[in-house]
Formats: structure tokens, sequence, C-alpha cells
């Protein structure tokens, strides 16, 4: 089984900025650099390299978000991976596996991401997000059960990476999520974990 976190590789997302959210906050921990680009060009794996190459004890995680690699910065990116680049973990994010070079795929393992939207139920309306909506939400929901306040509590993540975060990338309110998904395994009220993020979800849309 591929340790995907540690070993050079690609996750393929429609949504790839909820895959680097997501990628973010299990790295919240560790060294990472970003390059999130629409283009990932020649002069960018320069600057890769150039990363890459610094000296560290400690285990570094360069991330490429982009929609597309021509073919001369991917030959480029190959004979970077065939170096023993140790201490390093390379990991690309795009839209399909179309956009790299059939000997990017056979070099790299590919890691599929759906949507979490998947399979998930709420009767909360994020397209009409008030403070009013919140409020009836809350008020019909005070016996929430910890199943429906997961689902709503993905889906209101989902909606956050979706519409707030490329305003605010805030890593705070990153690791308000992943406290808040904690907070549910244990014996914290899911009614007060629910409207915590409701009214966060509230506050960050009506920021001008």
């Amino acid at each position: 089984m591929i340790d995907f976190l540690h070993a050079n590789h690609i996750i393929v997302c429609k949504d790839s900025d909820l895959a680097l959210s997501l990628l973010l906050e299990q790295l919240s921990n560790d060294f990472h650099k970003v390059f999130d680009l629409d283009e990932f060009k020649l002069d960018d794996v320069k600057s890769l390299v150039k990363s890459v190459h610094l000296t560290s004890t400690k285990h570094r995680f360069f991330i490429i978000k982009t929609h597309k690699i021509n073919s001369t910065a991917q030959n480029a990116l190959l004979k970077m991976l065939e170096e023993d680049l140790s201490h390093t973990t390379i990991i690309f994010i795009a839209p399909s596996k179309s956009i790299f070079l059939p000997t990017m795929r056979s070099r790299l393992p590919i890691q599929y991401q759906k949507s979490p939207k998947q399979g998930l139920n709420t009767d909360f309306d994020f397209t009409n997000l008030s403070l009013e909506s919140v409020f009836h939400y809350l008020a019909k929901n005070r016996f929430i059960d910890k199943q429906k306040a997961f689902d709503l509590l993905v889906l209101s993540f989902y909606f956050y990476i979706q519409h707030l975060y490329p305003k605010f990338k805030s890593y705070a309110d990153l690791q308000i999520f992943s406290s808040s998904f904690k907070a549910l395994h244990l014996n914290t009220s899911a009614f007060n974990i629910i409207s915590n993020i409701l009214y966060l979800l509230l506050e960050r849309s009506q920021v001008k």
C-alpha cells in the first residue's frame, strides 16, 4: 500500500482548491511550500528545484496545484524526480490526469479524490446564508444528532473552501474546522459545534 503522504504523487480532484485545503490541514505541523498556479511553467520548475536543493534535516512538502503543465516543464520535473530527494515529498494537484505526460503518470502514483458532497444530506440552504436562516435552523435542530451534524460540518467545510477560502486563505479558519471535526467525535455538544461553524460562515460571508 502506498503511503501517499510521504511518497511523491499526483492528486486528481475536480475541486482542486478543496483538495489543496484538505492536504494543508494534514500538513499543518510540517514544512510545506505551495505553488498555486494556473499554468506551471519551466521558470516555476527552476524555482521549485532551487527550493528542493536547499539543505534540510526536516521533511519538506512541495505542493504544485495547477491546471496546465507544458511538456518542457514536465520533462524538467522528471529529471528532478529521478534524483535522490532526501527529506522531500513532491505532490501535484490537478483536475485531471490528462494534463500529465504518460511518462509522468507512470513515474508517479495517482490518488483520486471525490467531492465530499456525495452521499451527504442537510436541510440547511447555504445559498441563503443569513442571520435569520442560521437562527431558524438552529432553533429547529437544538437536539441535532452527531451524524446529521457531521454531514452539515462537511458541507459547511465544502462551502467555505468553495466560496470563502479563496478570499480569506485563513489557516486559523481551517484549524477551526479541524478542531470541530475532532470535537464531534468526543462528547462535545453537536449543537454547539454546528452553531460555531454556521456563525463563522455567516461572519465571513458578510465581509466585503
